[in-house]
Parts: C-alpha cells; structure tokens; sequence
C-alpha cells in the first residue's frame, strides 16, 4: 500500500513540476528605455502568446540592472500566482 501512495505523490510531483516549467516558459521579462533622464528604464512581463503585455513596472529605474532585476522578481511572483490560480488568464 506505501508504494502504491509513493508511486501516486511522486506521479502528481511530476505533473505540477511540469505544469511550473511550462509557465515559466511561456513567460518573459523584456527592459524598456522609454523614459528620459534619470529614471529611463521600466519592465514588462510578456507571454509567449500574446502582443501586449501582462504586466508592467510602475516604478522607473536607473539602470537597466535594476529594472531587470525587479522585472525578474515580479515575473518569479506572477509565475507562482499561475500556478496556484490566483493569476490572469494566459
């Protein structure tokens, strides 16, 4: 009977693993120069299969490190939000 629970969890550990790395796939973080001095540089979240956006910064940023860097982290959110139901429909 224990085997047959661990073949089952380990089976639905596979599948949500898979289902992660899909949606982080589909997902991208793309650095904009849109702005004038200083704060020139923003974010935005895009899906594979979509034109326009799915999310973007609304702060500006100094650097285009910096925008990356807090492009990431909003995309690291997102992507866990998907995954547990509570994000946009991609």
């Amino acid at each position: 009977m224990r085997g047959r629970v661990w073949l089952l969890l380990s089976g639905i550990k596979k599948a949500r693993s898979m289902y992660e790395s899909s949606v982080a796939r589909r997902l991208r973080v793309e650095v904009k120069h849109r702005n004038p001095a200083p704060n020139r540089y923003s974010w935005e979240i895009f899906s594979a299969d979509r034109i326009l956006s799915v999310e973007e910064s609304g702060d500006r940023f100094r650097s285009w490190e910096d925008a990356s860097q807090f492009g990431k982290k909003a995309l690291q959110k997102l992507a866990a939000n998907l995954i547990a139901g509570r994000g946009p429909d991609l």
